[in-house]
């Protein structure tokens, strides 16, 4: 009876359109009989394949096929069944997702799309809204307008590409090496080679969330707390790179780099025209045509989420 209680109270039952819940047994009587034809109450769940039924004084289960039976709660004593509340999805956040896929789709051609395709504006917007403590708090303490954060946030997640998994190895492999080539000239041995240095390594990349490079993310935080750290040492860049795979820190610095950017274009973030705004967002990306359009596309999601905020 124990053994089957445990089984059965972490059985979990899942269906797309649902949350997850699980069957729980908290009491079982020995005198339990079949569990059978049950479940007709809209409001539960039935199992779609049967986990077996309880034979008479028996601790075993006996296995079914599938579709073929239900728990009666009426002859197990004890069990009970947890109400399924369907997923929904508020107007706001519908309206938001359509608005930004039309942006996205305006934004991004079909040799765009083909190479940044990880990741559906639905997929997205998922990861954005997921994020949402982070960004929050990333904005106050950091004094940037929420929908700055998120907008960037949207795009990068959205461009996420075959490419950037690869660089980011490269990068992984590139650290490796120079670790390895230090401990070579600490203590060389007689008759060793150095190490090889694996093919198209490199010492960043843009990571994370906000696909930043460490040497910006240096420069940005150098710029916050007055700090010295030196993008042209690797040893600096590997600690920032390093912390970029987390996705607070990488929110965090988001933040960070729009402030750096800000002040790099001589504005203050936090009174910015549409225009200026632009021109942050274009640091954000670079110089030139392309970061001129990508600071275009992430002022309309800035937009986007802006009127979002205040629903």
């Amino acid at each position: 009876i124990t053994n089957t209680a445990n089984i059965l109270d972490g059985f979990q039952v899942y269906s797309p359109d649902v949350d997850k819940t699980s069957v729980g047994l908290i009491q079982l009587s020995t005198n339990a009989k079949n569990m059978v034809n049950y479940w007709s109450n809209p409001n539960f769940m039935p199992l779609n394949t049967a986990a077996g039924i309880l034979a008479k004084n028996t601790s075993s289960l006996v296995a079914l096929g599938a579709n073929t039976s239900f728990i009666n709660i009426n002859t197990v004593p004890g069990l009970h069944l947890i109400p399924i509340k369907k997923k929904t999805v508020d107007e706001a956040t519908l309206k938001l997702g359509k608005e930004l896929k039309a942006i996205s789709d305006r934004d991004m051609n079909i040799p765009m799309k083909a190479k940044d395709c990880l990741n559906t504006d639905a997929m997205t917007l998922k990861k954005v809204l997921s994020l949402d403590a982070y960004i929050e708090s990333a904005s106050k303490n950091y004094n940037v307008d929420k929908a700055m954060i998120q907008a960037v946030l949207y795009r990068e997640i959205r461009c996420y590409g075959l490419d950037d998994p690869i660089s980011d190895t490269l990068v992984v492999e590139g650290y490796a090496y120079k670790h390895k080539e230090e401990e070579y000239k600490k203590s060389p041995r007689l008759f060793s080679l150095p190490p090889t240095p694996p093919a198209g390594y490199r010492l960043d990349s843009s990571t994370g969330p906000g696909q930043i490079f460490a040497a910006t993310a240096i420069d940005a935080y150098n710029l916050e707390y007055g700090t010295n750290y030196d993008k042209n040492n690797w040893k600096d860049k590997e600690q920032f790179w390093n912390k970029l795979q987390d996705d607070q820190y990488n929110v965090e610095m988001v933040a960070m780099v729009l402030k750096l950017k800000a002040n790099d274009c001589g504005f203050d973030i936090n009174n910015l025209s549409d225009e200026q705004r632009k021109l942050v967002f274009k640091g954000y990306n670079g110089s030139g045509d392309k970061a001129s359009a990508y600071g275009v596309t992430v002022q309309d999601y800035y937009e986007a989420f802006s009127e979002y905020n205040t629903n």
